[in-house]
């Protein structure tokens, strides 16, 4: 029977889901995935916010990993201390074994004024985990005639029974320094923003294995830098454009990843170059990550908008001569004046509020 060198590529992928050991899915989009690398985020643009993110990687690898993410947050800044509400989901599948992992997280996060310009934001996230695994799609070497190929429909050799699910809770902190420009002024869009931030996600480690082997899931430390600088306007439209800077490095386990580069916003484009290391060595860069943008927006004050963003990895890691690069599509929708039952210090007409 012949194997070519992309089903021993494969090969890692079997190992991590027969212990149950993995890694979290990684967005490249971390704007539009912020609230699942730091639930601190939720709460820290006034109204309301709602993010799609799509993602799948090495799509010229069979069994390829697919992710797709759902999250919605709700500012509450009236509420002393409090800073907002959020609901995340995420769906990942991946392997030849359709590994499935399913996550619902529920963050909360309180926000204090430190001075007139700087902000600390503080969050808590529960999560629950469910992950599932269809062993009859995998095939194992005593299923094997050396002639006939695959003779036997399960391995004598590996008796997983029912053990093709299991479920956690988790828990995720976050905290996040935000720095404003002029935070009295009321158009938020010509206010410099810099936000400064870390998370922590798996504390304490919880167990994992679908075969009650004593496996620990990593925990995974997320450090963080962003900002958002307007510059003057156009001399030949009188638009804004924005410069916003970005630098992520991720840490599980002995696996670790660095994002730095800069996207370019001049209404409604949004253009952006990132690079993906394992260190800061720009000779180990694994991925360039390259990124189109529109915004589209509902009324002319720019309050309530939608902005659809693509991205593509470009792969320079081993996985290239097998790999088409990995694609990426997500969707924000911002609602900065939608408010529930008043939750707002100076509601008016113009806004959208529920309850009254």
């Amino acid at each position: 029977m012949r194997l070519n060198r992309t089903n021993f590529l494969l090969i890692p992928l079997l190992f991590t889901t027969l212990s149950g050991f993995g890694q979290d899915p990684n967005f490249s989009q971390f704007l539009g995935s912020r609230i699942y690398y730091n639930p601190a985020f939720v709460g820290s643009v006034e109204g309301m916010e709602i993010n799609l993110d799509i993602r799948k990687c090495w799509t010229s690898v069979p069994a390829s990993p697919q992710s797709y993410l759902l999250s919605l947050d709700k500012s509450f800044w009236n509420i002393k201390g409090l800073g907002g509400v959020g609901l995340f989901t995420l769906k990942n599948i991946e392997g030849a074994g359709g590994l499935s992992t399913l996550i619902f997280g529920l963050p909360v996060s309180s926000r204090v004024r430190l001075t007139e310009k700087i902000t600390l934001k503080m969050a808590l996230m529960p999560q629950y985990h469910a992950k599932s695994i269809h062993w009859d799609r995998l095939v194992f070497s005593d299923q094997l005639d050396p002639q006939l190929g695959k003779v036997l429909q399960q391995s004598p050799g590996f008796q997983y029974g029912t053990a093709n699910l299991f479920s956690f809770f988790d828990l995720g902190y976050g905290f996040i320094f935000t720095y404003q420009s002029h935070p009295e002024k009321q158009n938020k869009l010509l206010n410099s923003v810099i936000n400064a931030g870390f998370s922590l996600n798996h504390l304490p480690e919880p167990e994992m294995s679908f075969l009650g082997m004593p496996y620990l899931m990593a925990s995974k430390i997320v450090v963080h830098v962003d900002g958002y600088f307007p510059l003057k306007r156009s001399f030949l439209r009188n638009e804004m454009s924005y410069l916003m800077p970005q630098f992520e490095f991720e840490k599980q386990g002995s696996l670790q990843s660095y994002i730095v580069g800069l996207s370019v916003k001049r209404n409604p484009i949004i253009v952006g170059a990132f690079v993906r290391n394992k260190n800061l060595n720009p000779k180990n860069t694994t991925d360039l990550i390259l990124l189109f943008g529109y915004q589209f927006n509902l009324n002319d004050k720019q309050s309530s908008r939608i902005t659809v963003n693509y991205s593509y990895d470009v792969t320079f890691s081993k996985l290239n001569n097998h790999d088409s690069g990995s694609h990426e599509l997500g969707v924000t929708i911002n609602l900065d004046n939608f408010y529930i039952f008043h939750d707002c210090e100076n509601c008016k007409d113009d806004k959208w509020i529920l309850g009254n």
